[in-house]
């Protein structure tokens, strides 16, 4: 399960630098080595649990993926470094891990935006937003309101843009979902 979940930062290119200390878990277990293991898994959980894994509402569908698309206004090509979720009306959106707002604010074409910084580098935005509920600086955990969908800034419909970022760099959220329904519905690292 330790070398699955290293796999799943590699696999990001996230930052492994905060995470445990090695621990020997090539020697065959033993009563006397055994609660140390179990510990040393439980760190490598709870390292895992500070990734924004699941969505940041509980009922969406995409409307639009990640990657190359073009504008049904303008006609122009350009890549998607998110994806689009609509939900309910004016839905209230949630962390998808806890972290501090680093930013709360209108932001160009994006609207009203919300960005939360994570553990390891990882930065998640929340764009569109009919409203904001939190401030810069807040700390938010998975259960606080952060704003709502909205239909402000550069959209064509109520919906929520939501990215992913690791150092600065866009990553597809919806492989990162998948991670995050596998061990939600499996209970335990894929």
């Amino acid at each position: 399960e330790i070398e699955v979940i290293k796999s799943i930062f590699n696999r990001f290119s996230i930052p492994t630098s905060q995470t445990p200390e090695d621990a020997d878990i090539s020697r065959t277990p033993s009563k006397t080595n055994l609660p140390d293991l179990y510990l040393y898994r439980d760190s490598w959980r709870e390292t895992l649990a500070l990734l924004p894994l699941k969505a940041p509402l509980r009922f969406y569908y995409v409307t639009s993926p990640y990657g190359w698309r073009t504008n049904k206004k303008t006609g122009v090509r350009r890549f998607h470094h998110g994806i689009d979720l609509a939900g309910t009306w004016r839905s209230e959106l949630y962390p998808a891990a806890d972290g501090i707002v680093s930013f709360a604010g209108v932001e160009g074409g994006f609207g009203n935006v919300v960005r939360v910084q994570h553990s390891h580098g990882v930065e998640t935005v929340y764009a569109h937003l009919s409203s904001i509920a939190v401030s810069k600086g807040d700390y938010v955990t998975h259960d606080i309101t952060i704003g709502k969908m909205g239909n402000t800034g550069n959209s064509d419909g109520m919906h929520l843009h939501y990215e992913i970022r690791i150092n600065g760099k866009s990553i597809d959220p919806a492989l990162i979902f998948k991670i995050g329904h596998q061990i939600g519905v499996l209970g335990d690292v894929p």
